[in-house]
């Protein structure tokens, strides 16, 4: 009932109705959790704002896809499926080994790793994405690593456009690219972006024939290519440094 009252004040602003799509369920209930239990709405509202900006972004694509159904451009479109699920495929693996990397590292002092993941993208993000349009930011994966004696550290992984340098690996074309976040000591927005802070991994993307093969720039602008085994493990001993860097 809120959320179709809201929705009535957007319309009657001007502004399209928002959709908490199921790749949000689970970012949706978190933010309702801290508004109801913490009384704060902050995260809720960033949540809410996204969710306007993609709902524009829909209208403008749904202006300019044809209505008339082609064979051809629905097996055209099944391959887009395939290829968003080579990537969806790749980034869990990628989150569930530098859990692994971590655990590993960090059992014996009585820490912890655990991985929080997102249904990243649909269809229409993918397509818009491989064609270079704008959308919402997407959140990937959370890392969460508890350590006793340290601060409990966190760091996001969001889903965004390809960089242009980036995108001259993949032969100019668009795509989805993983970069970096981490909490904002001012509360809102939640999370701000690294940028040169990850100075090992500023981006990172794969291929959409073999999501085994990823694409890395780092803070010189340098793209290398790597495997999803020694990414994880690199990503896990960047995120250990920072954790020692942090409590230094």
């Amino acid at each position: 009932m809120a959320r179709a009252i809201g929705n009535l004040e957007l319309i009657r602003g001007g502004y399209p109705p928002i959709i908490i799509k199921k790749k949000e369920r689970d970012r949706y209930i978190d933010a309702l959790g801290e508004s109801d239990y913490a009384g704060d709405i902050r995260s809720f509202a960033e949540l809410v704002f996204e969710r306007i900006e993609g709902a524009l972004i829909g209208l403008e694509s749904s202006a300019r896809r044809k209505q008339d159904y082609n064979p051809i451009i629905e097996r055209l479109r099944a391959q887009q499926e395939q290829q968003l699920k080579i990537w969806s495929t790749s980034v869990m693996q990628l989150a569930d080994i530098i859990k692994y990397k971590i655990s590993s590292k960090i059992e014996e002092l009585g820490g912890k790793c655990t991985i929080k993941n997102f249904d990243a993208l649909d269809l229409v993000d993918y397509i818009s994405l491989s064609n270079n349009s704008s959308v919402a930011r997407s959140w990937a994966f959370i890392v969460t690593v508890t350590i006793p004696g340290f601060e409990k550290f966190e760091k996001l992984a969001y889903i965004i456009n390809r960089s242009q340098l980036m995108r001259k690996s993949f032969k100019d074309q668009g795509g989805p690219s993983i970069q970096w976040s981490s909490p904002n000591p001012t509360g809102f927005p939640k999370w701000i972006a690294d940028g040169e802070k990850f100075p090992s991994c500023i981006e990172a993307s794969t291929s959409p024939v073999d999501g085994n093969e990823w694409f890395v720039r780092n803070s010189q602008d340098k793209i290398t290519k790597i495997g999803t085994m020694n990414l994880a493990e690199n990503l896990a001993n960047s995120l250990l440094n920072a954790i020692l860097e942090k409590s230094e």
